[in-house]
């Protein structure tokens, strides 16, 4: 099946969650069979290459994103000569260009929503759009009725006058073949290595936080357990990999409380592919997300199917995480993790704390993890998954002039 894959605000070739998405789905889908073809934006500053790691084909779109729909040209001729039998589009605000251009010649659509289609009142766009008369609004509820199927991980995400018989509730995952905790064994050079490189304190576990610095990852609130409990003398090391606009103060703050060398530690942003060995070096994963610091997240549910949590289960971690779901139900409380109220910084350091202190357990609980993201939340699984919706929107594509000759009809 040819799959014509548009992300119109993600980089093909960049570092972010949604560009480890959009490639670790077009790879999926093309070890599955399928002929994919993926739209997106391009990183500034960095190679193009025509091509993903896996061979699938990338052509970037030239448009900024907040102008996605300029793009519709540029995807029309893509479209005409690709024929695609399914286009598969990562909902964007101002993008849409690819369900659009499916409508019009009766080509299955899939609508991919990984956050909310309308934000809720108080919010920049939502005043934009009132300024608008609802433009932005009727523009994202048409894509939705228009598209085939809609694959989201919280069905909150889509407005609610949109039929829920359409949508399908699909988390994202981790790639478990790269995310393999046996690397801890067979890279025992390797990472003994990197831990000097970063300057990581010897001898003791390592907490670590992966993803993006901003006020809703909690990293601050990691920050503030971190100091803590190493002024209370716990032997614990903290490693945070990532950026984001909130990186350069933390460091500082960080700086000024004088914490002993090589105990907390940023190993600042890095490509995905590194990711693997720097969770190697850590004995648990914490993502202490701030739900009061984004309030989407309390209007729709936690929205997000968050890769850092994935991934940390895939290496075979212990994860520290929020009471909340969907996150609570991935993350069984003393099953896979132990979890914590938001917001709780006391409550958050006495979780890290009693991990380590208690091998056992980490032990205990990460191998738990690894198992229940190799059974339900691999990238694998998503793709066969994803795979069964596409088929099912193409075969209703051959039916389709039987039901509109059935319809003149009548």
């Amino acid at each position: 099946m040819r799959v014509l894959y548009i992300a119109g605000a993600v980089e093909a070739n960049g570092r972010s969650g949604g560009s480890t998405h959009i490639r670790e789905v077009a790879c999926g889908l093309k070890g599955l069979g399928h002929d994919v073809i993926v739209m997106a934006r391009a990183a500034p500053d960095t190679p193009r290459p025509p091509v993903l790691d896996c061979g699938v084909r990338v052509r970037y779109l030239r448009w900024r994103k907040e102008l996605a729909l300029l793009g519709l040209p540029q995807v029309a001729r893509a479209v005409r000569g690709f024929r695609p039998d399914v286009v598969m589009e990562r909902y964007y605000n101002f993008a849409g260009a690819g369900i659009l251009l499916a409508r019009r010649r009766h080509i299955p659509s899939i609508l991919e929503v990984n956050a909310p289609m309308v934000d809720p009142p108080g919010t920049l766009k939502s005043r934009l759009d009132r300024v608008l008369l609802g433009v932005m609004r009727r523009w994202a509820v048409r894509q939705a009725v228009w598209s085939a199927a809609i694959v989201t991980p919280l069905a909150s995400t889509v407005p609610p006058e949109v039929t829920r018989r359409k949508i399908h509730e699909l988390p994202w995952g981790a790639n478990i073949e790269r995310f393999d905790p046996s690397i801890r064994a067979s890279r025992q050079y390797r990472l003994a290595r990197l831990r000097r490189a970063l300057g990581l304190a010897d001898g003791m576990p390592v907490a670590v936080f992966l993803g993006s610095f901003r006020a809703w990852h909690g990293v601050g609130h990691f920050a503030q357990a971190a100091r803590m409990l190493i002024e209370r003398d716990v032997p614990l090391a903290f490693l945070t990999i990532g950026g984001g606009p909130e990186l350069p103060a933390l460091k500082a703050e960080v700086d000024g409380w004088g914490l002993p060398r090589g105990r907390f530690v940023f190993a600042g942003p890095r490509a995905h592919e590194e990711v693997p060995e720097l969770l190697a070096l850590a004995d648990i994963g914490v993502a202490p997300f701030d739900l009061a610091a984004h309030p989407p997240l309390i209007t729709f549910g936690f929205y997000w199917s968050p890769l850092k949590v994935f991934e940390y289960m895939a290496m075979a971690l212990p994860v520290v995480t929020v009471d909340v779901a969907p996150l609570n139900e991935i993350v069984r409380h003393e099953q896979e993790g132990l979890l914590y109220p938001s917001g709780d910084v006391q409550a958050l350091a006495w979780s890290i704390e009693q991990l380590a202190a208690d091998p056992g357990l980490r032990q205990r609980l990460g191998s738990s993890a690894r198992e229940r993201v190799v059974q339900h939340y691999s990238w694998q699984a998503h793709c066969r998954s994803l795979d069964a919706i596409l088929r099912e929107a193409a075969r209703e594509r051959e039916f389709a002039p039987v039901r509109r000759k059935i319809a003149r009809v009548r």
